[in-house]
């Protein structure tokens, strides 16, 4: 009885404190949005690289030692370091995630369409598939692939949707390809992608909602991961996929989107998502999106967008383009920016080839871009 009364005492309090935090702003019903300082300062680096190819919804980019692969909608592309890319397959609906194994024999590619398909590298011919949904970063450990599920409820091209719905159904599995059911090893995630190995068994998640990212530990058999106390918060846009340089031990992170206060405040008020969800376009939403400014029934960007013609590259926007490099003790070293007034915005991966060129998917603005 004496623990019931507990349980309720606790449960009142801790909806008055909710709506205490409420009325002042405080805890998960802060709109506050860390800054972009230090080095994370911006610039507008990205606009001026190298545009190795055009492409309409570029992204994933993958590597293993030479064999570089990106995708289009539903193409997958094959390139050598800075060369031009051919495509070498399509496929019946979206990619949304790929991967390649250790000895590059074989090409793991996620579809919108609730399929993962495993290619034999040199063939291109599908060798095993099995079923999930929304399927948003993999990789190869060993013969085993471990991916992550951005959400039960959305599919990968939803995540808009997800995000204004608080989503925090992601998974982290492992499936062994051999006809098995894949195992699930973490649960709850808000909208996991960017799943990166920095060791045999450690591996990192950008959690985008949770705006960080967080390392784990893996057991021998893929079916546990224990977290790790390292990690990195308070970002201030939204992490996306990351690749690991084991040269010289850098994790770089793409941020696919900002964070901006009319968003931050736009997620406590349910009333108004709900009926923005219900009776608007999804492009007409007030929420982050890979490129902005495109259309003239966007929503105004929380402040004054344009001035003498101008669009300020300062003013708050809906979508930026952003890679950050950092060391092994995840301080960020450096970051590479398409500020709003920019041409290379909706950054959603990145790769370090043989010769360290920096290859970067802008897939707001269609492009592939390359830097030393």
């Amino acid at each position: 009885m004496g623990f019931k009364i507990i349980g309720v005492a606790n449960k009142v309090l801790n909806f008055v404190k909710d709506r205490i935090d409420y009325f002042f702003g405080r805890g998960k019903h802060s709109i506050f949005v860390p800054v972009m300082d230090g080095a994370l300062k911006p610039n507008e680096f990205l606009d001026n690289v190298k545009v190795i190819h055009k492409e309409e919804d570029i992204d994933n980019l993958v590597i293993n030692r030479s064999k570089i692969l990106f995708s289009g909608k539903s193409s997958l592309f094959s390139m050598t370091s800075m060369k031009k890319p051919k495509k070498i397959k399509s496929f019946s609906g979206y990619i949304t995630a790929m991967a390649l194994n250790s000895a590059g024999s074989k090409i793991a590619v996620a579809l919108a369409d609730e399929k993962v398909v495993i290619l034999n590298s040199k063939t291109l011919k599908e060798v095993f598939t099995f079923k999930e949904k929304c399927v948003t970063s993999m990789c190869f450990q060993q013969d085993t692939l471990v991916y992550t599920t951005g959400s039960k409820n959305f599919s990968a091209t939803q995540w808009q949707h997800d995000l204004l719905s608080n989503g925090s159904s992601g998974t982290v599995s492992a499936n062994q390809l051999d006809g098995s059911v894949s195992k699930v090893i973490l649960t709850e995630l808000a909208w996991p992608t960017g799943l990166t190995f920095t060791g045999d068994s450690t591996f990192c998640i950008s959690e985008s909602w949770e705006h960080r990212i967080t390392f784990h530990q893996l057991d021998n058999d893929f079916s546990v991961a224990t977290k790790i106390d390292k990690e990195i918060n308070k970002l201030p846009a939204y992490p996306g996929k990351s690749f690991f340089n084991t040269k010289n031990q850098e994790l770089l992170v793409c941020f696919f989107a900002p964070r901006n206060q009319l968003v931050e405040f736009i997620l406590t008020e349910e009333e108004y998502k709900s009926r923005m969800m219900a009776e608007i376009d999804p492009s007409l939403w007030v929420s982050p999106t890979y490129r902005s400014g495109k259309h003239i029934r966007e929503p105004l960007q929380q402040s004054g967008i344009k001035t003498m013609g101008y669009l300020k590259p300062w003013a708050p926007a809906f979508s930026y383009g952003l890679v950050v490099r950092f060391d092994k003790d995840l301080i960020p070293l450096a970051s590479y920016h398409s500020r709003t007034n920019g041409n290379f915005h909706g950054t959603t991966s990145v790769v370090v080839d043989e010769q360290q060129n920096i290859l970067v998917t802008s897939r707001g603005d269609g492009k592939l871009g390359g830097w030393k």
